[in-house]
């Protein structure tokens, strides 16, 4: 649960602070010696009274009667903000704590009609910034100070309006729609889902029954429509309007996309076409990068990856599930904010067995 900050609770939010960014001080050599004013040595329960009576906005995020969570909202002038000491608990990370905190902030942002917020973070904390801005903020800038070791970096988030649709909005390109799927495509998804051969490199077994078909709906694409954020395609023909297909991008690193489509389509540059508009779009709403893989033996798939710009990264060895198949995998990735050089480790470091093939691009 995410509330306002209550008075007495001001020394317990000082040591969350505190606890939440030693870990940023310990992984970029940040020492009470060397930087004393950096958050993890200089909060106070005085400076949070003192910041609290000024008017700032705090809140907190509280989980079986534990403060585990923290941020402030300084109002600035011509309707900006700023977001500081967001923060979570080391043992209460890689839960979502952090993005219901960061969506709660531009939402309460938003209700104190601010227009922009103003994002601070150790510049070399670059999971950090890709983090914000998979959440939409843009790097506008670094600064470098005498009394700290390490880089100031900047980021700003511009607020929607209020209902702005942020859950994958209808896309229009030459030939096709990208929308929702909705319980009355069912019939067309199960027609995608259920075909042996469109389904031999995908991640599940094709569906067998219309039942099945509903419960895959309701996992992969009704629950992510209640988030506040996603990117889950329907991909229709502009003449019908007609689900063939689907695209997606995951929001959270690796910022995965995947895709698929009936066989009667292929070979007509729709996937290609449809690729594109969606990352034209995650690349507007502040997605840093994204990746793609595909199995060794379905080179289709990376001739899509490859004609939507992505470059092969490297390879690696996966005892594939739920299929149980031993599988030699292709990333590709196409940095859209980051450094052209960043090249996302994630299936590197999670599969023992990785290299790069040559003659790939």
């Amino acid at each position: 649960m995410i509330r306002k900050v209550r008075r007495e609770e001001i020394p317990a939010c000082a040591d969350l602070i505190r606890r939440s960014f030693l870990t940023v001080a310990d992984a970029y050599g940040i020492t009470e010696e060397n930087a004393p004013r950096f958050t993890a040595f200089a909060t106070t329960d005085e400076r949070l009274y003192r910041q609290l009576d000024e008017g700032r906005h705090m809140f907190v995020y509280e989980e079986d009667g534990i403060l585990c969570g923290f941020y402030s909202l300084l109002l600035q002038d011509d309707h900006e903000c700023e977001l500081s000491n967001l923060a979570v608990l080391p043992e209460y990370r890689h839960r979502g704590i952090g993005e219901k905190l960061l969506e709660h902030a531009f939402e309460t942002a938003r209700q104190l009609d601010r227009h922009m917020v103003n994002i601070g973070i150790v510049e070399e904390n670059q999971p950090l910034r890709r983090w914000y801005e998979a959440h939409g903020a843009v790097h506008v800038g670094t600064k470098k100070f005498d009394f700290f070791p390490f880089t100031s970096g900047y980021l700003k988030k511009e607020l929607r309006l209020a209902g702005a649709d942020r859950n994958s909005p209808e896309l229009v390109t030459d030939r096709l729609i990208l929308r929702k799927f909705t319980p009355d495509d069912l019939e067309a998804l199960h027609l995608i889902l259920s075909d042996e051969e469109v389904n031999v490199f995908l991640p599940w077994f094709p569906m067998k029954c219309l039942d099945e078909t509903k419960t895959f709906y309701e996992s992969r694409y009704a629950e992510k429509y209640r988030q506040p954020r996603a990117y889950a395609y329907a991909l229709c023909l502009k003449e019908d309007n007609i689900p063939i297909g689907y695209i997606a991008v995951d929001t959270k690193e690796p910022y995965e996309l995947g895709y698929g489509l009936r066989k009667e389509f292929w070979d007509r540059g729709i996937m290609t076409e449809a690729v594109k508009a969606v990352i034209a779009k995650v690349r507007e709403d502040g997605i840093p990068y994204i990746t793609a893989t595909h199995d060794a033996k379905n080179p289709r798939s990376g001739r899509v990856m490859q004609k939507a710009g992505m470059k092969y990264c490297y390879s690696y060895h996966e005892f594939w599930q739920p299929k149980g198949i031993p599988t030699v995998f292709r990333m590709y990735q196409l940095n859209l904010s980051v450094d052209e050089s960043f090249v996302c480790k994630v299936y590197w470091d999670r599969f023992e067995e990785h290299f790069i093939e040559e003659g790939l691009s």
